[in-house]
């Protein structure tokens, strides 16, 4: 603002206030932290205090003498006057203050008398924190990406939505939506072509909405529509329709039309719920199931349901510990070489027998597990547990590894199976691992980028399912497969695939490769495969899926090292496999803030033949007792204040002094995020809690083989 004298008439010839008076006042007046004037009845500042120098940039007493009304900008000025001239005793308006760097403000009037004469207390307060506070507050409850309302926004309207239904039986509904396709344009094409879809999409559905009907986005591709004032079921029916239409235009990013569908789960009131709660997971459970059976529609809540969802997250639950319960084992199939007739490698697949669930059937947990974000631990525990039994045989068989599309995008395979050779002693040679066209198609760079890396290892690399999409031969044609296995449609005697199948042989033949066939369920199936001229079958036809003990004749005896296949151990034989370690030379710090945790970690540790274990509550106190001595191995948990086991984790790592020193982690989250989070770090191993005595010496035992630069892979 600029000075007074430049802008503000000045006044001299107000009602005089004794100087006595305002002194009196200005004790006050200069320790209170709003803007304070002193002003005569006709609206002269007789007196300012340092906080309303502050707030119009000006020092206090050059204010003296100014029209009060000069201080806020013009069109505000009128409204100051009126306040000035009520004849009510109070009153407070809300204005701009004037000049470049204007506030806005209260202005609440007090009338008072000094020395007889009356005078007017103006306050000004500053509104710029409580308006920073409430755009805050709305920005909380927004999208920034797509501008729409969000979870917390979603929870305020909810509870609104019920209200109204509660109060006056206004009906609605709730449909939750997620996009089908969009990780093939985010992975594909990239994040800011990922980004550009969200937006799309947000628009899409906004204007496919009525006005009294709110959108939100709850994150990723996740979306949510909130249909008030709904009479009827058949009124979301129509909506989900629209939708569904909306969401699969073509999307047009740059120069490409992309596309996406959308799957709806709708779950209506009262019909399906009266609590706002109950209906998000009814809706939720109906978007299951329009996934599930067919992607790009819609499916109303069933009752039938809420029972399949309560098994969907007890299988979740339960996964989450289940490698630390030794619940899960191996099973192997047997791959037969045509020209010999003989077993020429068995592949390993995963089954689970949980001790709450019983046993649960593979097309059901992977998928769950997928997404839930544990098929980083299920992939890396099937990979060691793989090469170890294999490493035991008698027989160089060769032992194959499928790994998902969800496995390629999120951990480091080439790691995970550097180490497993590493642990188990199995020669590069005899490890194949897998990856099936779809991960090929669906994210071509990262999976060709992991694929060199396993070619790097001298490990075998295999294409599954070719044939079943639309990749071209160039993806065959580089030199990186070893086997290439036909998609399950070539797998029928009646199908009419017998020119395609006779072109894919021939094309592999040219390029040097050999051919398997899998799902082979009947004798005929078999013949027309050999015919065609496939190397190896694999399926019912030659032997379901079993325990290695099944497969003993064409694996051989089982050496030694079949001790350490990973079965619940007794503390002598457990205390015997870490005995070429030398445990009583190794010091082990201990690092928990439960004095449970902790001792029970110490008594195991001791009863594996650990005699130097120390403990520490937090990664301060850890920090602390390192800088003081040396240990050979850290077992920390991941949570705890003030410093965690991560945050210890990564000062070890940036110090060159503590390079050598094994660092295990224990947590109770069995997430894949958690573990690439401890593997960037640094970590060696991870371990979830609740574990067996078995399940620590295993995962001690594995920290402890691995060669110091494969060790870290969480």
């Amino acid at each position: 603002m600029r000075p007074a004298s430049s802008h503000m008439k000045q006044h001299h010839d107000s009602p005089c206030v004794s100087e006595a008076a305002l002194q009196q006042l200005r004790v006050l007046s200069d320790v209170i932290v709003d803007g304070l004037a002193i002003v005569s009845t006709d609206g002269i500042v007789l007196d300012a205090n340092p906080s309303l120098g502050q707030l119009v940039e000006q020092p206090p007493h050059s204010l003296v003498g100014a029209d009060v009304t000069d201080l806020v900008i013009e069109k505000h000025r009128t409204t100051l006057r009126e306040l000035l001239a009520d004849d009510d005793a109070s009153g407070t308006i809300e204005v701009a203050l004037a000049g470049p760097n204007s506030a806005d403000v209260s202005i609440q009037l007090r009338r008072i008398e000094l020395d007889g004469a009356a005078a007017n207390v103006l306050t000004f307060h500053d509104l710029r924190a409580r308006r920073s506070a409430e755009e805050l507050g709305r920005s909380a409850s927004y999208d920034p990406l797509t501008g729409l309302s969000n979870r917390l926004g979603l929870q305020h309207a909810l509870a609104a939505e019920q209200a109204r239904a509660e109060r006056y039986g206004a009906n609605y509904a709730v449909l939750c939506l997620d996009l089908d396709g969009f990780k093939a344009i985010n992975d594909g094409h990239g994040h800011p072509a990922g980004d550009e879809a969200l937006r799309i999409v947000a628009r899409r559905l906004s204007e496919t909405t009525r006005e009294t009907d709110h959108v939100f986005r709850l994150g990723g591709d996740e979306f949510l529509i909130l249909q008030a004032y709904t009479t009827e079921p058949h009124q979301s029916v129509r909506l989900a329709e629209r939708l569904i239409k909306a969401i699969g235009r073509p999307l047009l990013i740059g120069d490409l039309p992309l596309h996406l569908g959308v799957s709806i789960g709708i779950a209506y009131c009262p019909n399906h719920g009266t609590i706002g709660e109950e209906l998000l997971q009814n809706a939720d459970a109906a978007l299951y199931k329009a996934k599930r059976e067919g992607k790009n529609t819609y499916r109303f809540f069933d009752p039938s349901l809420d029972e399949a969802l309560r098994r969907r997250r007890a299988i979740e639950t339960e996964l989450m510990h289940a490698i630390d319960r030794g619940e899960l084992d191996l099973v192997y199939q047997p791959q037969l070489e045509v020209a010999s007739g003989t077993v020429m490698a068995l592949e390993a697949q995963l089954c689970w027998h949980s001790s709450r669930l019983g046993l649960v059937d593979p097309a059901v947990f992977l998928p769950i597990a997928e997404q839930a974000g544990l098929m980083t631990a299920l992939g890396e525990w099937t990979l060691h547990k793989a090469c170890r039994q294999a490493a035991s045989w008698g027989r160089p068989l060769c032992i194959a590894v499928a790994m998902s599309l969800f496995q390629v995008r999120t951990s480091d395979i080439s790691l995970i199976a550097q180490q497993s050779l590493d642990v188990s002693g199995l020669d590069p040679a005899r490890l194949r691992i897998s990856v099936s066209e779809a991960t090929l198609l669906q994210d071509a760079k990262a999976t060709s980028e992991t694929l060199a890396k396993l070619k790097a290892l001298d490990v075998q690399v295999g294409l599954d399912e070719f044939g079943s999409g639309t990749s071209s031969l160039s993806a065959i044609a580089d030199g990186t497969f070893d086997l290439v296995r036909l998609g399950n449609v070539f797998a029928d005697e009646h199908a009419k695939n017998s020119r395609r199948l006779d072109a894919i042989i021939a094309a592999c033949r040219s390029l040097g490769l050999r051919v398997g066939a899998t799902a082979v369920a009947t004798p005929a199936m078999r013949e027309m495969l050999i015919e065609a001229g496939v190397d190896s079958i694999q399926g019912e036809v030659v032997s379901p899926a079993g325990p290695i003990d099944r497969f003993a004749p064409f694996v051989g005896s089982r050496s030694p090292a079949a001790a350490r296949s990973g079965e619940a151990r007794s503390l002598g034989s457990l205390r015997d496999l870490l005995r070429p370690f030398g445990p009583a030379a190794i010091p082990v710090l201990v690092v928990d803030d439960s004095e449970i945790v902790s001792a029970t970690l110490a008594a195991m540790l001791a009863g594996f033949g650990f005699s130097d274990v120390s403990c520490a509550t937090d990664g301060e106190a850890a920090w602390n007792l390192l800088s003081g001595r040396r240990f050979g191995l850290v077992i920390s948990d991941w949570n705890m204040e003030p410093v965690s086991g991560i945050e210890l984790l990564g000062r070890m790592r940036a110090d060159p002094t503590f390079a050598s020193i094994r660092f295990l982690m224990l947590t109770a989250n069995a997430r894949s995020a958690s573990r690439i989070a401890a593997r960037n770090a640094g970590v060696d191993g991870f371990l979830v809690k609740p574990f067996r005595p078995d399940a620590l010496a295993s995962k001690i035992l594995d920290v402890l083989s691995s060669d110091a630069q494969f060790g870290r892979t969480g």
